[in-house]
């Protein structure tokens, strides 16, 4: 998704809102301020995120914000390789089963345990030209005031994913016609070199991204502080 098809004064009003939501907390705490924005592949969720935490450093400094991905926390190939239906796990990767959510978890509960005497935790990110997870490999601390952390499953309904959900002070959700988000997965494994055309990328899409959409959407959690409408 380009950056520019993002309107700027929607960037605006949420990077308000953030500040607004997030004030009191940041007045009375050490910790980072856990925002997570969540939605369907292709809903926008990097692009967004990026532009708010500019927007909020434009402001306050570098680094006040930051922005973490959930991706670090794939399966590294080698454990799908030990899994039961090893094929149909490498076709399915980006699915929820595909994530180590328990370490998810525990590093986001790192993170609200950071303060004066804890002020730094290691966090994971993926490499995507050798295509699994580099442990170790972000520092984050509680120089960092706002974290925003996106990812598909952050508010599914689902064992094991609400207790991720529990963990955010703020909660957004974007929208966006599945037949646009579907379109741009497509074209970014194309670019991306996952595919070598759109004929295998759309295989790929609907036999993966659309289900891991229908899932996501079919099963949200009730408490969803914000509802985001993307183009």
């Amino acid at each position: 998704m380009n950056k520019y098809l993002v309107n700027p004064k929607l960037v605006n009003k949420l990077a308000q809102d953030l500040a607004q939501i997030s004030k009191s907390h940041l007045s009375n705490n050490l910790r980072p301020y856990l925002l997570g924005i969540c939605g369907i592949p292709g809903s926008g969720k990097t692009t967004l995120s990026e532009l708010l935490k500019d927007r909020i450093n434009e402001v306050n400094g570098d680094n006040f914000c930051s922005r973490l991905a959930m991706d670090g926390f794939h399966h590294t190939k080698d454990y799908l390789r030990q899994m039961p239906d090893p094929i149909e796990m490498f076709k399915r990767r980006g699915s929820p089963i595909t994530f180590n959510v328990d370490l998810f978890y525990s590093k986001l509960q790192e993170i609200k345990g950071l303060d004066a005497e804890n002020g730094e935790v290691l966090y994971p990110t993926f490499e995507h030209e050798i295509q699994d997870p580099v442990q170790d490999d972000l520092v984050v601390s509680n120089k960092n005031r706002i974290l925003i952390i996106e990812g598909n499953y952050l508010a599914l309904n689902l064992p094991k994913w609400r207790d991720v959900s529990s963990l955010f002070d703020n909660l957004w959700f974007l929208n966006i016609p599945i037949e646009t988000a579907m379109e741009r997965v497509a074209i970014r494994h194309v670019k991306a070199k996952i595919c070598k055309d759109m004929m295998e990328s759309w295989i790929r899409t609907n036999y993966n991204d659309r289900k891991n959409a229908q899932l996501i959407l079919s099963n949200k959690i009730n408490k969803i502080d914000k509802e985001i409408e993307m183009e």
